[in-house]
């Protein structure tokens, strides 16, 4: 009896300790492709900046946008670009549903705001995006924003972050679109 408890308890040893070294291995795989994703994103906006996709913005008082078109996309900037929105591009048809992307970059909390707003700049549809990231990063965005049905022909897709301060709203970005 004495020798089966004591293979149970060697058995039970190393089935722990296989299972926490198989968890420790995920960890650190994990927080590998972390830096990774990183420096890949950096590499990206790199790329972007090197091919003119990202605009060179004159800062000014009101916040304005400015918007790039290329040969194989556009992107949109907040005047300070801190949100960049390379996903609808400016006068795009937009149905059921329509693709946002873009990068975002030092937003508080990491809160970005999308509204779809009318011609007349009425909010229709509003869903607030948490983005992942450490404090400070640059984080890229993708989702799929599914429209309600709209009676208007034209409106904006408007990005932006609110102020911790006052709840202003900051980093401001409007896309015109057509639906």
């Amino acid at each position: 009896m004495k020798r089966f408890l004591l293979a149970a308890f060697i058995l039970l040893l190393v089935l722990t300790t296989t299972i926490a070294s198989t968890l420790a291995v995920v960890f650190a795989v994990q927080s590998s492709n972390k830096d990774v994703t990183i420096k890949n994103l950096q590499d990206e906006i790199s790329e972007l900046k090197q091919q003119n996709l990202l605009p060179t913005v004159t800062p000014t008082l009101s916040p304005e946008v400015t918007t790039t078109p290329s040969a194989t996309g556009c992107s949109t900037s907040s005047a300070d670009e801190r949100i960049v929105v390379t996903k609808p591009c400016a006068n795009d048809l937009v149905g059921g549903s329509v693709l946002v992307k873009g990068f975002a970059t030092g937003l508080f909390e990491g809160n970005m705001i999308v509204d779809v707003l009318d011609s007349s700049k009425n909010v229709l549809q509003k869903k607030v995006y948490t983005l992942a990231g450490e404090p400070g990063s640059t984080v890229a965005f993708t989702e799929t924003f599914v429209l309600a049905p709209v009676s208007v022909t034209s409106g904006y897709i408007k990005f932006y972050s609110q102020s911790a301060m006052d709840g202003s709203d900051i980093h401001v970005v409007e896309v015109p679109v057509r639906f």
